[in-house]
């Protein structure tokens, strides 16, 4: 019966340690740290608490040194700790120049795939009513906007998209329009999705990544 009751003891110690916070270091700095808790920002100093057992106990522009429920963690930017979380994964995508100048890329909207083109002219991703209707997406739903094109100004609809992906690059609640009808041919994506990526471009190859 005690190596039961020591069991089922050690069970709960281990349930209770993956419902732990999610920790993600967001910004470092000298003395003071920027994290993510469970989703919600906090700037801490050292020797401040963010709640949930965890304090700073140094930080620099490299690493900060954490406590958390008594353990010391040391962390680095972007990296994370927490049951809920795996290892951080640094994902990049690079995309090659085809001959009509346009940078293509394979993207997952809400789960299903379509093709897209960068467009760093668009101030938002762009679909057309043929492609939203693909995707099941309700887009009558949103909030009817009148979009130029070169054809003349035709009805559109902002809405948000719910997950956009582009190999491990992953965004959510995505701002975009809908336009109604065929136009634009393709998927383009717009600045509401690339602003939130670091870009290079060096002989006709773009490469980008996730920026923090």
């Amino acid at each position: 019966m005690r190596l039961l009751a020591f069991a089922v003891a050690l069970l709960m110690s281990a349930q209770v340690l993956a419902a732990g916070p999610a920790i993600v270091v967001r910004g470092l700095f000298k003395n003071a740290v920027m994290l993510e808790v469970d989703g919600e920002q906090r700037f801490i100093k050292v020797g401040d608490t963010a709640g949930h057992g965890i304090t700073l106990l140094s930080a620099d522009s490299k690493q900060a040194i954490v406590e958390i429920d008594g353990q010391r963690e040391v962390l680095t930017l972007n990296a994370r700790v927490g049951g809920r979380y795996s290892a951080p994964v640094a994902h990049s995508v690079t995309l090659h120049r085809n001959l009509r100048k346009e940078y293509r890329a394979a993207v997952q909207i809400n789960g299903r795939s379509m093709e897209a083109i960068v467009d760093t002219g668009a101030n938002l991703v762009a679909l057309s009513g043929r492609h939203a209707e693909a995707l099941g997406l309700d887009y009558k739903a949103g909030r009817p906007t009148v979009v130029a094109t070169a054809s003349g100004h035709v009805k559109g609809f902002l809405l948000s998209l719910d997950k956009l992906a582009m190999a491990g690059i992953i965004r959510h609640h995505v701002p975009a329009v809908v336009v109604e009808g065929s136009f634009p041919k393709d998927v383009l994506l717009g600045m509401s999705f690339l602003e939130q990526l670091n870009m290079r471009e060096e002989e006709n190859i773009l490469t980008l990544s996730p920026r923090y």
